[in-house]
């Protein structure tokens, strides 16, 4: 069976040895057509190889007399052949040949059949059926491709022929993959993964496993995903396959990068880049640098991503591979979209949309359609936009993969919002936020550094015991002395008696923390998910009061709305940071201050320049404490942005907290405004919340005599 093109099969001592004397004798002269089998096969357009590949086992068929070695030998052709024009003819020969005689022994036998002859044909029948499936799926016709895998599961079931049986069920399985049928591809997988690990066929066992974590991956579930590759790539290594192995490090990238761990992702790019480098592989090379170019346009390094990019698109466009063209056009076009050259941008994304139609692939269809809507988005041209969005919301549905549903909703929320269309956007809004969270969250990302350090740890106790056991060869090489052996032995055996009561011991209180740090991680992941879905309500209800206030014309209520959101936001942001915190009792308090008032800065001091002088020191307050605080700076900040800066185009903050004693702190706010006006302040919610607060700080608020407007409050930490 032909699992591979560069794979031979395995026959009999006989036939080997009478194909490597024929190719050692003059063979045929290739002037009768009748020698070669096949009348569609042009022997002058072949390499020489492969006519004497072709010479050589058709002059064993020839002079066979026995119906098994004329088989083996045509067989041959079909293992070891690397031309797409031969070995699939001459296995549609070994197919036809084989159901003839078949079909000879049921009509014409008299006597009794040789069951063993019949059980042999009916083998090879099944994986020339096998083969054929995989000629007709390189050519794309994968109706017939699926009849010939079907009939060779067939025949293969009714003899319990194993290996074809679990080659069939991959096959078909892949198939799937690619029509994008989910439920069946992973279906067929498992029942592949099944018999191949009876069979222990590592090979089958390694395509099975790197092909369910792509399904996974493609489904959202990336611990799951991470897992299989990291099983994979296992058995790669022990393989010593390089080009698998670089294969399984490029998709344990793209896992790392699907969760923000570029650092990660990187690094295994980097790996699976210099193997597919050492060994010539181009395609491959291609791949990596567009990976590798992505990651450093995430992080900045716009010149870097540029070249990378280029430099696989050169090759791709040299091995006239389309998808990896594609892939690097629509990457460049993000490049220069992040550069702001919209028309650029554009052209590129529809190079690359234009290419994956061509070639159905439907997932890059989805990345293009996003793409090409942001930038008409930008343009101004919302009708474009809002028909490319929906289109790949549609195609990305209907492939089911949560990180393109992630990104039409995205672009196509922002669209409806241009278009004021607000039952839509925050129905986009949700489905991004719903598809975002399913794909990246805590849990995920545990998983995911268990799976990294089971791996390295795995491989490490490997190397361990490889080195351990070339030193006890070299030591019994060297000890010719059966005494001295003897008595390693026993030192030997004591040393692990002790090692084992040793490890014994360490094993019951590794368990014994095991099992408190689980219960500790449980508890956080639980908080941790707590403040995450406390933030996302908050981030709801901001735009419910968002949407409701576009509906309102009086300005002055409009700003009541805006003012009620930043309250909002000011909880959510402290959320959202409990929900990051490695620490769920303190966060950096100078950290989420500091972003908090430029937050405020940015949405309120449109068109004036204000400048923020901030010292805060480095102080342990939890969160009980910061909600209020947060607000009280949320309304002062407020305050000096509406009435402290009126009719002046620039303007300066100052806002200084530090720790007074063990139980005291002060916060000082100022502006260097217009200065105090009695009927603009001590009447509105604002203040009213700034007493509340203070009260619930066990703080007291007073203003200083100071050029504008100066504050200091005076509190308690009350966690």
């Amino acid at each position: 069976m032909k699992n591979k093109r560069t794979n031979y099969i395995s026959k009999s001592l006989l036939i080997i040895s009478m194909l490597f004397c024929a190719i050692k004798s003059n063979g045929q002269s290739f002037g009768n057509k009748a020698h070669y089998l096949v009348d569609s096969l042009d022997i002058e357009k072949l390499a020489n190889s492969e006519k004497k590949l072709i010479d050589s086992a058709l002059t064993i068929y020839h002079k066979s007399k026995n119906d098994t070695l004329k088989i083996d030998a045509i067989n041959i052709i079909v293992e070891a052949s690397l031309d797409d024009n031969v070995w699939p003819k001459y296995n549609k020969w070994i197919n036809n040949y084989i159901q003839e005689k078949l079909s000879n022994f049921n009509i014409n036998s008299t006597g009794s059949v040789d069951e063993q002859v019949v059980l042999s044909l009916k083998k090879t029948l099944a994986s020339s059926f096998v083969n054929m499936g995989m000629a007709f799926d390189y050519n794309g016709e994968k109706t017939k491709a699926l009849e010939n895998y079907n009939e060779g599961l067939k025949i293969s079931e009714s003899i319990g022929y194993e290996p074809v049986i679990a080659a069939c069920l991959h096959n078909i399985g892949f198939l799937y993959q690619r029509q994008k049928n989910i439920t069946k591809a992973f279906d067929y997988y498992f029942k592949s993964l099944e018999v191949s690990e009876k069979l222990n066929d590592k090979r089958l066992i390694y395509s099975t496993l790197n092909n369910v974590g792509a399904l996974y991956q493609n489904q959202g579930d990336i611990s799951k995903a991470l897992s299989y590759q990291f099983k994979s790539l296992k058995i790669s290594e022990n393989l010593k396959d390089k080009r698998t192995v670089a294969a399984n490090l490029n998709n344990i990238a793209s896992l790392y990068k699907d969760i923000g761990e570029n650092k990660l992702a990187l690094e295994h790019y980097h790996k699976s880049l210099k193997i597919r480098d050492d060994i010539g592989f181009k395609r491959g090379v291609a791949l990596s640098l567009n990976n590798m170019g992505l990651i450093y346009k995430d992080e900045g390094e716009i010149s870097k991503a540029f070249e990378y990019y280029t430099k696989a698109k050169d090759i791709s466009k040299e091995l006239n591979d389309q998808s990896g063209n594609a892939f690097a056009l629509n990457n460049l076009g993000l490049l220069f979209q992040s550069q702001e050259n919209l028309k650029k941008s554009l052209e590129y994304f529809k190079k690359s949309l234009e290419i994956r139609k061509a070639i159905n692939d439907r997932e890059g269809v989805t990345s293009s359609l996003s793409s090409i809507a942001d930038v008409y988005l930008h343009q101004g041209k919302t009708n474009l936009a809002r028909v490319n969005g929906e289109e790949s919301l549609k195609v990305a549905k209907e492939i089911g993969f949560p990180s393109k549903i992630k990104e039409a909703s995205e672009v196509l929320s922002a669209i409806y919002q241009k278009e004021h269309n607000w039952e839509k956007s925050l129905k986009m809004f949700k489905l991004h936020i719903a598809m975002k969270d399913s794909i990246s969250n805590e849990k995920i990302e545990k998983d995911v550094l268990k799976q990294k350090s089971a791996y390295d740890l795995e491989k490490k106790e490997q190397e361990i015991a490889l080195l351990s056991a070339e030193g006890e060869v070299r030591d019994l090489k060297l000890n010719k002395n059966r005494v001295l052996a003897i008595f390693f032995s026993i030192a030997f055996g004591l040393a692990l008696i002790l090692v084992f009561l040793a490890y014994k011991a360490y094993k019951n209180k590794r368990k014994i923390n095991t099992l408190l740090l689980k219960q500790n991680d449980e508890k956080k992941a639980m908080l941790q998910e707590i403040h995450h879905r406390v933030k996302n309500n908050l981030q709801v209800v901001n735009s419910l009061l968002n949407l409701q206030s576009r509906e309102i014309g009086d300005e002055r209520i409009v700003a009541t709305f805006k003012e009620a959101q930043n309250r909002v936001l000011s909880m959510a942001l402290l959320h959202e940071k409990m929900y990051r915190s490695d620490d769920l009792q303190y966060i950096d308090t100078k950290d989420h201050i500091t972003l908090l008032i430029e937050d405020l800065v940015k949405s309120y001091a449109v068109g004036k320049n204000i400048k923020l002088d901030i010292e805060i020191d480095e102080v342990d307050i939890g969160i009980k404490t910061l909600v209020p605080l947060g607000l009280i700076i949320n309304e002062m900040i407020t305050n000096s942005l509406k009435y402290a800066f009126i009719n002046r185009k620039e303007g300066k903050i100052i806002v200084n907290f530090k720790q007074v004693d063990n139980k005291l702190f002060e916060l000082t706010f100022g502006d260097d405004g217009i200065g105090y006006i009695p009927k603009k302040e001590s009447t509105g919610i604002g203040t009213k919340l700034i007493q509340i607060f203070s009260k619930q700080l066990n703080g007291t608020i007073e203003k200083l005599n100071s050029t504008g407007t100066v504050y200091r409050l005076v509190f308690e930490k009350i966690d």
